[in-house]
């Protein structure tokens, strides 16, 4: 999952059961290639305004309360 904040243009990424790469540019993918990792399960990711992803939270994704 991506969501864009429109009030701040933050860029945040999630994963959670399906595949989803990222790469030190600031660029996702579902299908990787050279140059990209694969997002942990259970980590929310920000796009840093230096195009740099940081780890900005985790969740528990066997909760059956889960909502992304």
């Amino acid at each position: 999952m991506c969501v864009i904040d429109t009030d701040t243009n933050e860029v945040y990424i999630a994963r959670q059961g399906s595949i989803l790469h990222y790469n030190d540019t600031g660029d996702i993918s579902t299908l990787g290639g050279e140059g990209f990792k694969l997002l942990p399960e259970g980590v929310i990711m920000i796009l840093s305004e230096f195009k740099e992803w940081k780890i900005a939270d985790t969740f528990e994704t066997k909760s059956p309360f889960l909502f992304i």
